[in-house]
């Protein structure tokens, strides 16, 4: 014959199952995180590291991959955290290692200029032509473009970065 449950054996096994659905919840989905500090991918892994010291450890999946190769730049990310660890979803630089603004995103080519396609801003801007010539065989990478404004939508590249290559220089 089966034992009967107690009540307050029902009570405990009703409050295991809920605290473990809650556990498992809150484990798979996190919670929302947004910080700016430095990118750090010398060690294992990619870290962000605040100006507070606090250090995350960064989970990079599809857009956000590029991220792992801008070591030693400040970049904003949105992601969802759980405990030490992000789950990117959404990144931006927020300027390169020289101080100047930085411009991230695919190398594309419209005639005969090269322009990069923002992901900063989601904006389309036009290359100078000294760094269309030597960044003309990136079209279709991505890149990180340090430099100034020197027109409307046009960027005069004093450093850059492709990061879906690994080539670095001054144009």
């Amino acid at each position: 014959m089966r034992r009967r449950w107690t009540g307050e054996e029902r009570r405990v096994f009703r409050r295991a199952v809920r605290v473990t659905a809650l556990a498992t919840w809150a484990a798979t989905a996190g919670c929302a995180f947004h910080a700016t500090g430095l990118v750090d991918s010398s060690g294992p892994g990619v870290r962000l590291t605040e100006v507070t010291g606090e250090r995350w450890r960064l989970v990079l999946l599809g857009p956000s991959e590029p991220l792992s190769e801008l070591d030693g730049l400040i970049a904003e990310v949105d992601g969802q955290r759980i405990f030490r660890t992000v789950r990117v979803g959404d990144w931006r630089v927020r300027e390169g290692v020289h101080g100047l603004p930085a411009w991230v995103g695919p190398l594309q080519q419209m005639g005969a200029q090269v322009g990069i396609q923002d992901r900063n801003t989601g904006q389309f801007f036009w290359l100078d032509e000294q760094a269309a010539r030597v960044l003309g065989p990136y079209v279709g990478s991505t890149a990180l473009l340090e430099g100034f404004v020197d027109g409307p939508h046009r960027v005069r590249v004093t450093h850059y970065r492709v990061l879906s290559g690994g080539s670095v220089g001054l144009p």
